[in-house]
């Protein structure tokens, strides 16, 4: 008897220690830091708990049930530790980190190549043929998905990795910006910027990335948007993430020219079985997405189902530290443009929020900051900063709502995508036309106001 529960405890000991060492386990081996959430818990306590049941004196059906929990525990346990050990021998790589960034389209995929002091940009040349839109959303998992339909596109990246065409070695005008300058699902002619070179019958250059910020942009017009007969640089400013892109480059460059250290992105073999594991468990439970049907666009057709997307803030709500980060961006452009002997230009990019603002209709799966969020003062602030240090003012918002209103068509893709489609690169690219050959007269072409057969 006393063998017996000797062994009992052993086997609830093992079976405790077990559990709770997992908990320190699985964040070291997904290489976070030690974090205790409502699930963590839950598993210290039955681990715990497992252990003190041991000491208890049980007969019976209990008895047995619990040793053979236990065995099931440790049994598993090892088998898990066996196989973790065999695989991280045979170098097996879990995560095929490459092989699932190829298969996704350019327009969705980390930029990787680094360039300038911190950033990155794409590596080219490259050529993807396929639906772009439709594409994301099936790897992603979206649902609704309504781009079933979508037709298949060729994008072409030039050897920079950006959308130009092959052997563009002079240009007018260059144009930097993330994803709503770089458009990865519109076919090259209904990019704003390509429309923009017809318009006004010169050359325009498109440096957009997506997964940038004004920092990265900056450096892609030092170091590419250059040529000899170039005249304007544009940066396109999105209010949706540019704040917070903003904070981390600043950040990086800090880093940098503290340390000299610069982050290098590339692909990694992850060997662990039971890293693989956690990873499915967590995107698994965070796969329980919300509808991404958050309102409904009104129009005189019907109501179509959209996502809204980003929320921007007031000038009260941007942090003190970031305004100052914005005030360096500016200085540093400024700077650029005047060494260089060419005009800078800011365009601010609304957020599809704030254009289609009074056209919706909240649903019970609109989040609560997007019912409470009213157009917000930021594209003021970001006006005075670029007046004060120069550098001329594009709000694409007028133009994009004033279509809106006049059409009643929406100009953003409709759901999960929150970016332009053809329609408001169409008016993005009117918009820049007017301003850029109001202010230079150097320039060719003209804008007349009549509706242009682009398509």
């Amino acid at each position: 008897m006393k063998d017996r529960r000797s062994i009992r405890l052993l086997l609830h000991f093992s079976a405790g220690c077990v559990l709770v060492l997992l908990l320190f386990l699985a964040d070291s081996i997904r290489g976070v830091p030690l974090q205790f959430g409502p699930g963590k818990w839950t598993i210290l306590v039955a681990g715990l708990v497992i252990i003190l049941v041991g000491f208890i004196a049980q007969k019976g059906t209990v008895a047995h049930f619990s040793e053979s929990l236990c065995m099931v525990i440790v049994s598993v346990s090892i088998v898990l530790l066996f196989f973790e050990g065999v695989f991280r021998f045979i170098a097996f790589d879990f995560a095929q980190d490459e092989v699932a960034w190829r298969k996704m389209p350019p327009f969705n995929r980390q930029p990787i190549v680094p360039s300038g002091e911190v950033f990155f940009r794409r590596p080219g040349p490259e050529q993807w043929t396929g639906q772009v839109l439709n594409t994301a959303h099936i790897l992603y998992g979206i649902s609704p998905n309504p781009y079933g339909d979508e037709p298949p596109i060729t994008v072409r990246y030039n050897q920079l990795g950006f959308r130009n065409e092959d052997g563009y070695s002079d240009w007018e005008v260059a144009v930097a910006g993330d994803s709503f300058t770089e458009l990865g699902y519109l076919i090259y002619g209904h990019l704003f910027t390509t429309i923009l070179g017809k318009m006004l019958n010169l050359r325009v250059l498109n440096l957009g990335v997506s997964r940038t910020g004004p920092l990265t942009q900056l450096s892609y017009l030092q170091d590419y948007g250059v040529s000899p007969s170039t005249k304007h640089a544009v940066i396109v400013f999105y209010e949706g993430n540019d704040l917070s892109d903003l904070r981390d480059e600043y950040a990086a460059l800090v880093q940098y020219h503290e340390t000299g250290y610069r982050e290098y992105r590339q692909f990694k073999t992850q060997t662990s079985m039971l890293k693989a594991l956690f990873t499915i468990l967590q995107t698994l439970w965070s796969n329980k997405r919300g509808n991404a049907v958050q309102v409904q666009f009104k129009t005189v057709h019907g109501d179509i189902p959209i996502s809204i997307g980003d929320t921007p803030p007031n000038k009260a709500e941007v942090p003190a530290e970031t305004m100052q980060q914005l005030e360096y961006f500016f200085r540093k452009y400024a700077e650029f443009a005047q060494r260089k002997g060419i005009k800078a230009w800011l365009a601010y990019m609304p957020c599809k929020l704030r254009v289609v603002y009074g056209h919706i209709e909240f649903t019970k799966d609109t989040p609560e900051r997007a019912k409470k969020w009213k157009p917000s003062d930021l594209p003021q602030a970001i006006s005075e900063i670029s007046d004060r240090y120069g550098i001329e003012f594009i709000h694409l918002t007028p133009a994009l709502v004033e279509e809106t209103n006049r059409s009643g068509e929406l100009l953003y893709n409709s759901i999960s995508d929150t970016h332009l489609n053809s329609q408001g690169s169409l008016i993005v690219a009117k918009e820049f036309a007017r301003h850029l050959s109001a202010l230079n007269s150097s320039l060719s072409g003209s804008v007349d106001g009549q509706t242009h057969d682009f398509f």
